[in-house]
């Protein structure tokens, strides 16, 4: 690599977010998070968000995408943003999902906050490259795995970095492989040969059975749980991998059991993602657009599936069931909820689909009964502390330190805006802009009909009879006027507010009273009925879940100021538990074919630990590979240039301009002598002041025979190309050769011929004006 390239890992694993950078350029690939939403874990990306100049998105999923909206609302990360057009949409889907299922916690982000900072993420096609920072070329290819999934090429100059993490190169029910394998089984030109790749290698210890074997165990254990009477939960995530399973469940749901027993996703934004996943078929995979052209019928167009996005609508399904609930780590959300709901009752069956996050009680149940390929169910006694969160009003000193900080808060903010204000108005003495500021302030002013003139204080204005020097210059003659205020028209946008009371007749207020009478009779017997708000019912407090205790929501205030307790709990787990590979990720017998085949100078491991790692460059060793490998930690920052003597190097200004600069090409070149100070960082050097003093001429540059034998036919001489690349000059086609001009090992230019004849020097000349001498 001839450009200073290092590479840093902001988050821990499975969450991804890395630190590229190229020269000055900074690239922040992936702003990731989970579902615990702790802001100490993005005090990495808080360190970096103001420097960096691109973000990169690779997938819509909450471990790529989750963090992106926090960190451009509260940790300036206002730079350009790249993504395909399904992981912007469906990615803003996953990231509201994730808010609105961590209730009765507040979100780090409102809804108006979210929407302006996927709005700002600029979308491109497959294949589409895009230059941006000093000539750095981005272009996205198909990564599988999710709607919109990307793996990221970036260039610039000779180097080429593949950022390759979560890919899938076999073909799905709705996705095609990744683009990173031609029809014939080799790399495609574009990523072959590159400089560096970024590869994650957690699935390097695995390996995946067929697709219809997996398919087939989880029709048989839905089947058998149906049988039994029990239900099914499946937690799933928002938006990426749901669509992939609901397409799976809906066509076997139209040969077996039609309207018998129901099918349903359950998320809070599962009716818009499936309205943006529709209107987006050109990004799902060719058998889907095909299937569409021939039947005319939409392939997400579902009969037996249905959408519930609030607890009130799932609760009238009786019977057996089979949910797909977000959030596939059960630890928020639908899926957490019908989790501590459903996991006592033996007959029930809860399907994993992935296995989760550390710490997770997904994760817990993988690492306990979670056994890939088995035949069987797991049914075991285990009992989980469970996290509950309780939402209770605020007593005592913890309500007046609340109240106190409340009016540091607003006071401080009515501070900030003063200034403001004061700021932002103009320093002017025009009286036109004074009588506007005046007519603004009179505008808000009350109306005579508002005010009791009678029994209201005015300040009037006195005419100053000794006409004193006033500093500031006096608008208008001041005179002693009666208090009179004058009635102001109110305008909207379609013009003057209408007040509908001065057109009605005394038949009109009759007929009106009339219809309200019975109305407000009814009131109080709806009021009883319905007490519990909607956002209430639908809201995630566990308190319901608490033995001998009732959420006491219906006779607490609604404007109370309250607080979110958190109590552990311990829940039986006696349900089955059963572990089925749905992550449409690439195994480890994929990752070791197709990366050595790939042929990088350098690969660069992450999200793995040291043994998943080492498959890797096991395989890479195994194929007799010249490949410099290495294994990304946090916070930990990974030089990978290829030539270790090029630094960033900072000039004072005076020994700048005391440079005598020579131009070739698009460069700038000069000769200088320095002491070099190196700082503290070991990334940057600083040049003192220049060190008079004689060298030797350099020569810079490089002379290309074709270019050199176009320049000798324009000044008339006659050339001809040799074996080895010797280019033989004449005076003219009689004479003999003035001189001979080739390459040696080296990639010297060499010129021989005899000092005496006067043309030598001028084509030694010719040759040195094609250089830059230092």
């Amino acid at each position: 690599m001839s450009n200073i390239v290092k590479l840093t890992q902001l988050l821990p694993s499975p969450s991804y977010a890395f630190l590229l950078q190229i020269d000055e350029a900074k690239i922040l690939l992936d702003v990731g998070w989970d579902s615990s939403l702790n802001l100490e874990a993005l005090s990495s990306i808080r360190e970096v968000a103001k420097s960096v100049d691109l973000v990169l998105l690779s997938h819509a999923k909450i471990n790529h995408i989750g963090g992106y909206a926090y960190a451009a609302t509260n940790l300036g990360l206002t730079c350009r943003t790249l993504s395909t057009l399904p992981v912007q949409a469906l990615g803003r889907l996953a990231t509201l999902d994730l808010f609105e299922s961590i209730a009765p916690r507040e979100p780090p982000c409102s809804v108006d906050q979210v929407q302006r900072a996927f709005e700002g993420i600029q979308t491109i096609r497959y294949m589409q490259p895009v230059t941006l920072l000093d000539d750095i070329t981005f272009t996205a290819y198909a990564a599988g795995h999710t709607v919109g999934g990307t793996i990221w090429k970036i260039s610039k100059e000779s180097d080429n970095i593949v950022y390759l993490v979560e890919f899938n190169h076999k073909t799905e029910r709705l996705l095609d492989g990744s683009a990173i394998l031609s029809k014939t089984g080799g790399i495609i030109d574009p990523l072959a040969r590159a400089s560096l790749v970024i590869s994650d290698v957690s699935n390097a210890l695995r390996t995946h059975p067929p697709r219809k074997k997996r398919e087939a165990q989880l029709f048989d254990c839905i089947k058998d749980t149906i049988a039994a009477g029990g239900n099914v939960l499946i937690p799933i995530d928002t938006s990426a991998r749901m669509l992939v399973l609901a397409h799976l469940l809906e066509h076997h749901w139209r040969q077996y059991y039609h309207q018998t027993v129901p099918l349903v996703i359950l998320s809070h934004q599962s009716h818009k993602t499936l309205q943006y996943a529709k209107s987006m078929l050109e990004w799902f995979g060719e058998n889907i657009v095909l299937a569409f052209s021939n039947a005319k019928e939409h392939p997400l167009e579902f009969k037996y599936l249905r959408l519930c996005t609030k607890r009130a609508q799932f609760e009238t399904l009786k019977g057996p069931k089979v949910v797909l609930a977000s959030l596939e780590d059960c630890e928020t959300g639908f899926s957490r909820r019908l989790f501590l709901t459903w996991s006592p009752d033996s007959r029930n069956t809860i399907v994993l689909t992935s296995r989760g996050r550390p710490g997770s009680i997904l994760r817990k149940l993988y690492n306990y009964a979670g056994r890939p390929l088995d035949d069987h169910y797991q049914q075991f006694p285990l009992d989980l502390n469970v996290p509950i969160h309780k939402k209770v009003p605020l007593r005592g000193d913890d309500l007046m330190e609340h109240l106190r900080r409340e009016r540091e808060r607003r006071a401080a903010e009515e501070r900030r805006k003063a200034m403001a204000e004061e700021l932002a108005s103009p320093n002017d003495d025009d009286e036109e802009e004074d009588l506007e500021d005046d007519e603004n302030e009179l505008a808000n002013e009350p109306t005579a009909e508002e005010v009791d003139v009678w029994r209201t204080n005015f300040d009037v204005y006195l005419k100053d009879t000794a006409n004193k020097p006033m500093f500031f210059k006096r608008q208008f003659q001041t005179y002693t006027l009666f208090p009179y205020l004058e009635p102001r028209r109110k305008y909207d946008e379609y013009g003057e507010v209408i007040d509908p009371d001065q057109y009605m007749t005394e038949y009109d207020r009759l007929s009106l009273a009339q219809q309200q009478q019975p109305l407000q009779m009814k009131r109080p017997q709806q009021d009883e009925i319905n007490t519990e708000p909607e956002a209430d019912r639908d809201s995630d407090d566990d308190a319901y879940l608490l033995s001998g205790e009732k959420a006491s929501k219906k006779n607490e205030d609604a404007n109370a100021i309250t607080k979110v307790v958190t109590s552990n709990k311990r829940f039986p787990v006696r349900c089955n538990v059963r572990y089925i590979d749905f992550e449409g990720l690439a195994d480890g017998r994929s990752i070791c074919t197709v990366i050595p085949q790939m042929q990088p100078k350098k690969v660069v491991a992450v999200n793995g630990t040291q043994k998943e790692a080492a498959v890797l460059r096991d395989a890479l060793d195994s194929q007799e590979m010249n490949t410099e490998f290495h294994t990304a930690s946090v916070n930990t920052t990974l030089n990978l240039s290829s030539t270790s003597h090029i630094y960033q190097i900072r000039l004072t200004d005076r020994l700048l301009s005391s440079l005598r600069k020579c131009s070739l090409g698009e460069y700038e070149l000069a000769y200088v002598s320095g002491i070099v100070q190196k700082k503290r960082d070991g990334t940057v050097l600083d040049f003192s002041e220049g060190i008079p003093g004689s060298h030797a001429p350099l020569l810079v540059g490089d002379v290309k025979l074709a270019e050199l034998r176009l320049r000798l036919d324009q000044m008339g001489y006659k050339t001809q190309l040799g074996k080895g690349g010797v280019m033989v000059i004449y005076k003219s086609e009689v004479s003999n050769p003035i001189a001979i001009v080739r390459k040696n090992m080296e990639g010297n230019l060499m010129v021989e011929g005899s000092g005496l004849h006067k043309d030598y020097f001028k084509l030694r000349d010719l040759v040195y004006s094609q250089l830059v001498s230092l």
